[in-house]
């Protein structure tokens, strides 16, 4: 078949994961289709030649996955108005919805206690070993990576690919062994950073004998340069982190505090102007209930501050957050996470089946990131039953999926606060990391070290929940893979408001121009995909690079 022919037939499938809160089913796929069809009539209207979105429905198909007809929304791009011998792109767009599953009665309480539990994660991830929390430790060398700036003169590429192979050996067998035996003389070995320097210079001996006359002399001392301004940038952040958190916490307190003060003396004058004026009744009846002392006071100011935006961001909004962050499998929440898992498994399954798919899209919002990431992991692992010899193909066939976009995604603060863990079984860390993969692995990278989906991943520093994301980088840089490139997030940082209002900015990225650009450059013209036939390139500030 054509080119030609295949556009004209086939369509390109965008699958769409929204975001946390009370959302509408279809609305925030909808909006996003608004938001493209404007860039586009925009476009023409200034001379441009990106074409225009004609024939948008809702239509509606059966499915052999889900258990009841897929609804999307159909469209059509023409790229030139009245000239009908160009190919017209067909684009569905889809919804992976999921409110319905984690709706149930909230807890303002439970919430609270949620939050505040978090204010020691910092301290609790700086007295861990060096050996654990992996993920966590890893990601902040990935940020150095990408801070290029920052890098000591003499330090290269690869020895930020030599330092991450080095830390994935830091756990195995031979080293704990070795420490094993060492730890009879001294009880405080065993998986601390100075043994992780250790670990670089026994390496380094190995490298000497096998390498001959290829040493590179000046290389341990790179490594173990590289691997202080690590441990220093990871402890600085984390000190950060542990203020930032302190001062959240105390703001909330402080709040409450100034609120209850405010109803307290409300309450007293209230008091005074009935004695005043002899009102028996209401004195009475307000005495009974509204008396001058703290405990009402912080009660009608817990009421007031939890019935406005506050309230509504709790409970509405980080409770999503509470049930989906859920590893443990012992936890009643766990169970609505598998299912959202398995729904939004069966919606991608369906549609990469469909006849005439070309190729798909996943877009995500906010939690709703982290949910496409664990459905995307969690569909490949699935594959790995029915097909072990290449798992992108099985029950979910990834080679139709070329990008994966995320905005405001708080991917990396979920590994953070809720999915880094220690274990003092080796293996067991060892299994766990295998078991979920990551960009370095199927579906991202194929394995021969393929790169196959790009993930593009749009942030605002203004919006606190959203960041760059590194806790998705490979645990292990093969040998084979040392002169290809590394599968890492393509961070983008773009500004979604003119002044500072962090709850706005985080609701913002579809109307902003250049966010809903790279979607359009991605979604109709397949820019940025990881193929034989095209350019790879990263993009910075929504500007290819």
């Amino acid at each position: 078949m054509a080119e030609s022919e295949k556009a004209t037939r086939g369509h390109t499938a965008v699958v769409y994961f929204h975001g946390m809160g009370n959302q509408r089913r279809y609305e925030e796929t909808a909006r996003l289709v608004e938001r493209l069809d404007t860039y586009l009539g925009m476009d023409q209207a200034m001379g441009g030649d990106q074409g225009v979105l004609r024939s948008i429905n809702p239509r509606v198909e059966l499915s052999k996955e889900m258990e009841e007809p897929v609804t999307y929304i159909d469209s059509r791009r023409v790229p030139e108005l009245g000239n009908y011998d160009i190919p017209i792109d067909k684009v569905r767009f889809y919804e992976a919805y999921w409110a319905d599953v984690m709706a149930e009665p909230r807890s303002v309480r439970d919430v609270l206690r949620w939050i505040f539990s978090q204010v020691k994660r910092p301290y609790v991830t700086l007295t861990t070993p060096w050996r654990e929390r992996q993920r966590l430790r890893r990601s902040h060398l990935i940020e150095l990576w990408e801070s290029k700036d920052d890098w000591p003169s003499d330090i290269t590429e690869e020895d930020f690919k030599e330092l991450l192979e080095s830390y994935a050996e830091f756990d195995g067998a031979a080293r704990i062994a070795k420490e094993a035996r060492l730890r009879a003389e001294d009880p405080e070995v065993g998986g601390e950073f100075s043994d992780f320097l250790n670990h670089l210079q026994d390496e380094d001996e190995a490298r000497k004998g096998k390498l001959g006359d290829k040493y590179d002399p000046d290389l341990l001392s790179r490594l173990t340069k590289l691997a202080k301004i690590w441990k220093k940038r990871y402890e600085q952040k984390e000190w950060v982190s542990f203020f930032t958190l302190i001062g959240m916490a105390l703001a909330l307190l402080l709040t409450t505090y100034f609120v209850a003060k405010g109803v307290l003396w409300g309450l007293g004058a209230v008091h005074d102007v009935l004695e005043h004026y002899r009102f028996e009744a209401l004195l009475e009846f307000f005495s009974s209930w509204g008396k001058a002392t703290w405990g009402n006071a912080l009660a009608i100011a817990v009421g007031l501050l939890f019935s406005t935006l506050l309230g509504n961001f709790l409970v509405n909004r980080m409770s999503d957050v509470e049930r989906w962050a859920t590893y443990s499998e012992t936890d009643e929440k766990f169970r609505k996470r598998q299912e959202v898992l398995e729904r939004s498994i069966k919606l991608l399954s369906h549609v990469v089946s469909q006849q005439g798919c070309n190729r798909v899209v996943v877009v995500a919002h906010s939690l709703g990131t982290s949910i496409a990431y664990d459905t995307l992991l969690a569909a490949v692992h699935e594959n790995k039953a029915h097909n072990p010899s290449d798992p992108t193909e099985g029950r979910l066939d990834f080679s139709q999926i070329s990008h994966f976009v995320t905005l405001a995604s708080p991917v990396d603060k979920i590994e953070y606060f809720f999915e880094s863990f220690r274990s003092k079984f080796r293996r067991y860390r060892r299994i766990y990391n295998e078991i979920r993969g990551d960009i370095g692995t199927e579906p991202f990278t194929r394995s021969g070290g393929q790169l196959a989906i790009h993930w593009v991943n749009i942030w605002d520093q203004l919006d606190v929940i959203s960041g760059p994301l590194q806790s998705p980088a490979p645990q292990r840089i093969r040998k084979n893979r040392r002169n290809q490139p590394l599968a890492l997030v393509d961070n983008v940082h773009v500004n979604n408001m003119a002044y500072c209002n962090p709850s706005e900015a985080h609701n913002a990225y579809f109307s902003n121009r250049t966010v809903i650009g790279i979607l359009s450059d991605i979604i109709f013209f397949d820019k940025g995909a990881y193929r034989a036939d095209k350019l790879n390139y990263r993009m910075v500030d929504g500007r290819k690079a």
